[in-house]
């Protein structure tokens, strides 16, 4: 529900200039297991009478999830603002659209917070259960089945034979995986080798140079890249990875942020550089 382009017959905080006050979430943060994908957030709503509502029992914060993919939707309550919510992964697919309000759990009668615009002096209004008070807008996130991280990098990039014979490696950006195309002279050095002791090698060798060219496409013009399930995941840990969120997403930190994702990959290189060292004696 967009409240913002509806017009109710009663005033609504968060709804244009209706109410003063504010209503917030903090989060939501995204957590995963094999099974199951979890919500935690935290509504944080500063109006005094809209509070009264909710202490009293007679509002209730709503939480409402819906994806176009699976026609899953589905409303989640909580009486109190630490709010934590967990769904079977089976039932999301792709973006998920979360939105966030405070809803009349009963009945509620001479409605009209002293907060109120000036245009609806004198009057007030009775509610019935399920009515909007408070609306804190939306987000999104993408529940992809595998999810972005340094141990499992094959979930959004690969490397390929790019069937050319020699020459740089190339970089396509216009698949659901990042392909890293290698020229097949060098796939087939890079197939000798193998996956194990040289995968932290590879990560700063091929796929770190690699991610930092996506990550600058996408920071420059990511609707470009809209529908790409690379970009999704890349969008879904910009906005729900603790420490990802806590950076500004522009050029100039892309090079941080890669090597967040790729969880300080020069540091494992040097690491596994000096295991191959120590067995070879």
């Amino acid at each position: 529900m967009k409240v913002n382009n509806l017009s109710f017959p009663y005033p609504i905080l968060g709804s244009n200039d209706d109410v003063a006050g504010s209503y917030k979430i903090d989060g939501p943060y995204i957590s995963r297991s094999p099974e199951t994908i979890k919500l935690t957030l935290s509504h944080v709503l500063r109006n005094h009478d809209i509070q009264q509502y909710v202490d009293t029992g007679s509002a209730e914060f709503m939480v409402e999830l819906s994806c176009s993919k699976t026609f899953f939707r589905k409303a989640y309550f909580s009486s109190t603002p630490d709010h934590a919510i967990e769904i079977p992964e089976s039932h999301l697919r792709d973006q998920v659209v979360v939105s966030f309000y405070v809803v009349a759990r009963t009945d509620i009668n001479g409605y009209l917070p002293k907060t109120a615009h000036s245009d609806y002096a004198g009057h007030s209004f009775a509610l019935k259960k399920g009515d909007l008070l408070a609306y804190a807008g939306n987000t999104q996130f993408s529940a992809l089945k595998q999810w972005l991280s340094s141990n499992a990098v094959g979930n959004f990039m690969e490397i390929i034979d790019g069937e050319f014979q020699n020459g740089p490696m190339k970089i396509d950006l216009n698949s659901e995986k990042i392909s890293i195309q290698l020229s097949t002279t060098d796939y087939d050095k890079y197939s000798l080798l193998g996956s194990g002791r040289f995968d932290h090698i590879f990560h700063s060798a091929i796929v770190l140079p690699a991610l930092m060219f996506a990550l600058s496409q996408f920071i420059e013009a990511k609707d470009q890249f809209e529908g790409r399930a690379w970009a999704a995941v890349i969008e879904d840990r910009m906005q729900n990875d603790s420490k990802l969120n806590k950076i500004n997403w522009i050029p100039e930190n892309v090079p941080l942020i890669a090597q967040q994702i790729l969880d300080n990959p020069f540091n494992r290189t040097l690491n596994a550089m000096t295991q191959i060292a120590e067995d070879n004696g």
